[in-house]
């Protein structure tokens, strides 16, 4: 621990300029794409159509082949990686090779297979991947720009801009029609006394009678945002109202306290597990009431949302011998302590706190919260899956790091809120080498086994390329100008939804802007948001640098702060606003609005349009009228 506090105690003194050069920020940035492009090569070249690559073995990582126990639930031989990182491909502007591949998922997706998943995990990566690539082709703005260039088009002939438009209108409804498809296969695992779904149902027979009733909190109420989207998109309403019922009859069940607990019979109701903490099993439940009160217009779902974070997290908090925040493990009805075994997916909690609430004091516990998991991370150069603060100790089954998000989104999440402090930047900068020089391989990027060696897993989760590979990329992207942007996001007003208690009790959705602390909008949200999740060969260590990798010479600190960057202000015909998208927990993203009928005609990104050219732009937007 000497060379850890050392090492911060250093970073102090450098943290006085903490500026990074463009030129850095835009390499930086574009290292993280060329990651993905290794990753996504590597899994088309040596797995498709399997669900995962084994980067270690180069080889798929199959369905009907599985070895791994709960790890493998995920498997369901459906092109998993690919759709699960497809929209990721759309986001760093990789637009040519997006439509071929999403092309490809809609001629050789398949369900119909002989298979068990788990109900969570094909709903936030399958189902939920679908849904946003559905949200990149219909809705308008992002149609143009993925799909169709302004110059070439406005060459061609009205019939060849049409035919273009009808096939994606196919294409399209495709997607929608798969999307229906997967979520009506999932649909029986609620069907038990509480409403609440078991953990794993047989893709083709649609059994989950005979099925382990055991459950995790996360894995029984995460599902409100991928089902009421699928909802509003087919005019089905079963599937938001068993998504509904699931998080009523978790909070139903909560305790005195506001506290619910982390693992639950599915048929009978009753808690099996009444620790609770802000970790792993219980996590994404707290993420997706937030979310939902927000992509629902939801009071109710608000005050729920409110009163289960709040309760969370003044109840865990828990400073150690450093002075560093961690949420710890309590009992659920007395609020005792029962464990400081910290879990790696406790690291999305900063960003939560953000996304409930804006307020300077929040703001500020997030980042000691960070700080905290930063320093865990500076110890290994990765953040091991547990780790017990009371003996400084790896666990011996939480000792691998499967290349997680969350400490990265959280990461991004506190650039945007503090003004894009440039500590983060730098952070950001530090992980993106751990990656590379631990984990990359010539098939891909593998796990790590064990942070105390870096020896290597045989193993690349679909969530390196949805989550983990976008949020790194974004940190550095959305640093940029406008204008040298790849990605289609903008988050120039640096507003963001939060759910916090306003009014005398009344608990509403609300937007505060940081700019001007007397606004107060609804209905927005800045969809850059957050994300989480619920060994075996030699390598790691002796793994030589990527070329093109420098090894980071200071760690600098997290300080207290909200240092201001000057970016110029957002062009609208450059990006789209993020409060009109909101992010689920594994990092897809759907469109809030839905343009209603009769309503003005919009060019790209939302811009009202010159008369001339509004034909134009009436070609790139959906008209059922026309099509039939």
């Amino acid at each position: 621990m000497m060379m850890i506090e050392l090492l911060m105690a250093c970073s102090l003194l450098m943290v006085v300029n903490l500026g990074m050069k463009y030129e850095e920020r835009i390499a930086l940035r574009d290292e993280a794409m060329e990651m993905y492009e290794h990753s996504m090569k590597s899994y088309m070249k040596h797995a498709f159509p399997y669900d995962e690559l084994l980067p270690i073995s180069c080889k798929g990582r199959r369905w009907d082949k599985k070895k791994r126990g709960t790890l493998d639930d995920s498997l369901g031989g459906y092109m998993l990686t690919l759709i699960d990182g497809l929209d990721t491909l759309a986001v760093m502007g990789k637009y040519d090779e997006f439509e071929e591949k999403i092309k490809l998922v809609a001629a050789e997706l398949s369900f119909n297979r002989n298979v068990k998943v788990s109900t969570f995990e094909a709903t936030i990566r399958v189902l939920g991947g679908l849904l946003s690539l559905h949200t990149l082709i219909s809705e308008p703005r992002l149609r143009q720009r993925i799909f169709f260039s302004y110059k070439e088009d406005m060459q061609r002939n009205k019939k060849s801009i049409i035919k273009k438009k009808k096939n994606l209108d196919a294409l399209e409804r495709r997607l929608l029609e798969l999307a229906r498809e997967l979520g009506e296969r999932l649909l029986p695992a609620f069907e038990t006394e509480t409403g609440l779904p078991v953990h794993l149902i047989n893709l083709k027979t649609g059994k989950a009678k005979n099925e382990q009733r055991e459950t995790c909190t996360a894995a029984a109420g995460t599902y409100i945002l991928e089902f009421a989207r699928l909802s509003r998109l087919t005019g089905d309403t079963r599937f938001e109202q068993v998504a509904i019922r699931s998080i009523q009859a978790i909070w139903s069940r909560r305790s005195e306290r506001n506290l619910i607990g982390s693992s639950i019979d599915t048929s009978s109701g009753k808690w099996l597990a009444k620790h609770t903490g802000v970790g792993a099993g219980i996590d994404s439940f707290y993420e997706y009431i937030a979310k939902a009160a927000i992509y629902l217009h939801d009071n109710d779902l608000a005050e729920i949302a409110y009163l289960a974070i709040e309760a969370a997290d003044n109840q865990t908090t828990i400073r150690d011998k450093n002075g560093h925040e961690w949420n710890g493990v309590i009992d659920f009805n007395t609020g005792d302590l029962l464990s400081i075994r910290i879990s790696a997916l406790q690291a999305f909690w900063p960003s939560l706190l953000i996304f409930q609430n804006s307020e300077q004091q929040k703001l500020e516990q997030a980042q000691r919260k960070f700080s905290a998991f930063y320093a865990l991370w500076l110890e290994f150069q990765a953040l091991p899956d547990v780790f017990d603060l009371a003996t400084r100790n790896l666990i011996h089954y939480g000792r691998d790091s499967p290349l997680r998000p969350e400490l990265i989104e959280s990461a991004l999440h506190l650039y945007l809120a503090t003004d894009r402090d440039p500590q983060y930047l730098h952070i950001g900068k530090q992980f993106l080498y751990s990656i590379q020089n631990i984990s990359r391989l010539p098939c891909g990027f593998a796990a790590i086994a064990d942070v105390a060696s870096h020896r290597l897993d045989d193993r690349m989760d679909s969530y390196f390329l949805a989550e983990t590979l976008k949020y790194l990329f974004l940190l550095f992207d959305l640093s940029l100008d406008p204008s040298h942007r790849l990605s289609f996001f903008c988050a120039e007003a640096q507003q963001c939804h939060t759910i916090t208690n306003v009014q005398s009790q009344q608990i509403n959705y609300t937007l505060r802007s940081r700019s001007s602390t007397s606004s107060l909008h609804t209905s927005q949200l800045c969809a850059v948001e957050e994300s989480q999740h619920c060994r075996l060969l030699s390598g790691g260590a002796n793994h030589l640098p990527h070329p093109s990798i420098k090894q980071q010479q200071h760690f600098p600190s997290i300080s207290i702060s909200r240092n201001t960057a000057s970016i110029p202000a957002c062009d609208p015909q450059r990006c789209i606003p993020m409060e009109h998208l909101i992010l689920t927990t594994e990092g897809h993203f759907f469109d809030l609005r839905h343009r209603p009928n009769g309503a003005p005609v919009l060019g790209p990104f939302g811009t009202r349009v010159d008369p001339n050219e509004a034909e134009y732009y009436k070609l790139f937007s959906r008209d059922d009228d026309e099509d039939e």
